[in-house]
C-alpha cells in the first residue's frame, strides 16, 4: 500500500494539472453535511455545496424499457476539454435540482424519491476512437442478457451514464493517464453536483468495454486520488466506484507483463519475447502512446517504469479493492499474433480472476470464446449497488 500511494501522489498531480478548469460552484456556504462521496479515510473540511447546475433535460429517442418520464441531458461538460463530457438519463424517482431549461422539460415531480443509484458507461476503442453516444443504440456488450443496457438499468429505478474522455494522439505525449484520469475527474464533478442529478454518490459503478474496462478497473483498484485539503470542492470528492463490470478488457496497462502475467502459456511460442512481436506488429507503435515515449527502449525508463506501475491494475489490486466481475468472451484463445487477439484475449480475463483470487478480493470473471458468465453484469451491479 506504500508504493501505491506514492503512485497515487504522482497520478494527483496529474488530475490537478489537467482538468483544472472543471466546472465546479464555490460561491455558495459551506455545509458541513455535505460530505458523501469523499474519502472516508482522511478528516476533511467542511466542502461548499454547489449551486443547482443548469441542465436542460429532453425526452431520450432510445429504448428506456419499463421506465417512463426518464429525462434525459447530453453533452453535460465537466472538464476544460470538450471530450470532458457526458450523458445522463434519470428515471423518474430521481428528485433533481438542477435547474430545467425553459424548452425542456421539468426537474422530477414533487413527491419523487430521491438519491438513485448511477451506473455509468465508458466507452472503448483503444483510447484513439469511440464516443459516448453508441452506448444508447449499442449498449454494453453482455454475454448473459440480451436487450437493452440503458433500459434495463433504467426499469430498475438506476440513472445511467455515458462519458467521454480525451484520446491518445499518434505522438501522444502524455500517455493513458490523461483519459483515464479524465475520467476520474468527471467522477468526481458528478459525486460533487449529485444533488443536480438526483443520485446517491455513495452508490455509483462503472461498466465499460475495452479501453473503458482497464480505465473502470484502474479506478477500482487505485487508492482513491481524493484530495481532502484541496481547496476545489471537486477534487475532495471520491474517485471509487462501489462496483465494477467490465469486458473484453486488457489486464493491466504495464504491457511488458503480458508475457509472464496474462500470456506465459505461449511463451516457448512467442520466443523471443512478447515486447519484439509487439515492436513487430504495424499496430505495435501505437503502444508508445501509451505511456508517452517515441521509442520501445524507454519502457524501461525509471520514469517510465514507475508510470506502468501506475497503470498495472495486477499490481494495484488488493483485497481493499473494488469487487468486479470481467467476461473476456469474444475472442478465441489463440496466439496474439494480432492486436485484437493481444488486447481481448480470454487471459485477460483469468489473469485478473487468479490475481483476485491470490490477494482475496470479490471477483466474478468468465474467460473462453462463446462462455456465459453465471450473473450478467447489469445484474451484477445492481446487485451491489441496491445492497
Amino acid at each position: 500500500m506504500n508504493a501505491r500511494r506514492i503512485l497515487s501522489a504522482m497520478t494527483g498531480l496529474a488530475l490537478a494539472g489537467g482538468l483544472a478548469a472543471c466546472g465546479s460552484s464555490t460561491d455558495s456556504q459551506p455545509d458541513s453535511a455535505r460530505t458523501a462521496g469523499m474519502a472516508d479515510s482522511r478528516a476533511a473540511a467542511p466542502t461548499p455545496r454547489p449551486a443547482p447546475l443548469e441542465i436542460s433535460f429532453a425526452g431520450p429517442s432510445f429504448d428506456t424499457g419499463t421506465a417512463s418520464d426518464v429525462r434525459f441531458a447530453t453533452d453535460v461538460s465537466c472538464g476544460a476539454d470538450r471530450l470532458n463530457a457526458f450523458d445522463i438519463a434519470l428515471p423518474a424517482s430521481a428528485r433533481t435540482s438542477a435547474t430545467a431549461s425553459a424548452s425542456t422539460s421539468a426537474p422530477a415531480p414533487a413527491g419523487a424519491a430521491s438519491a438513485v443509484p448511477l451506473v455509468i458507461y465508458l466507452h472503448g476503442g483503444g483510447f484513439i476512437n469511440g464516443d459516448k453516444s453508441t452506448f444508447w443504440t449499442n449498449g454494453f456488450d453482455d454475454p448473459a442478457a440480451t436487450g437493452s443496457t440503458p433500459a434495463r438499468l433504467l426499469s430498475a429505478g438506476t440513472a445511467v451514464a455515458s462519458m467521454n474522455y480525451r484520446l491518445l494522439g499518434a505522438e501522444d505525449d502524455e500517455g493513458v493517464i490523461k483519459p483515464m484520469t479524465d475520467v476520474a475527474r468527471c467522477l468526481q464533478y458528478i459525486r460533487y453536483h449529485a444533488d443536480s442529478f438526483g443520485i446517491d454518490p455513495n452508490r455509483i459503478a462503472l461498466l465499460g468495454n475495452s479501453a473503458g474496462a482497464g480505465t473502470a478497473l484502474w479506478l477500482g483498484f487505485h487508492d482513491d486520488l481524493a484530495d481532502p485539503d484541496s481547496t476545489d470542492p471537486v477534487a475532495r470528492m471520491s474517485t471509487r466506484p462501489q462496483a465494477v463490470a467490465v469486458n473484453q478488457t486488457q489486464a493491466t496497462y504495464d504491457i511488458v507483463r503480458w508475457g509472464d502475467d496474462v500470456f506465459a502459456d505461449y511463451a516457448d511460442q512467442l520466443k523471443p519475447g512478447l515486447m519484439k512481436l509487439i515492436e513487430a506488429v504495424p499496430e505495435g507503435r501505437r503502444m508508445l502512446a501509451f505511456y508517452g515515449i517515441k521509442q520501445f527502449g524507454d519502457v524501461t525508463r525509471p520514469d517510465i517504469v514507475t508510470y506502468r506501475h501506475n497503470v498495472d491494475m495486477l499490481g494495484l489490486m488488493d483485497a481493499s479493492d473494488v469487487p468486479f466481475w470481467a467476461a473476456n468472451t469474444r475472442t478465441p484463445e489463440a496466439l496474439p499474433l494480432g492486436a485484437d487477439v493481444m488486447f481481448h484475449h480470454p487471459w485477460h480475463a483469468r489473469a485478473l480472476s487468479e490475481r483476485a483470487e491470490q490477494v482475496g478480493l470479490d471477483a466474478t470473471a468468465t474467460w473462453g470464446e462463446g462462455r456465459t458468465p453465471p450473473i450478467s453484469a447489469v445484474d451484477y451491479v445492481l446487485r451491489a449497488l441496491n445492497r
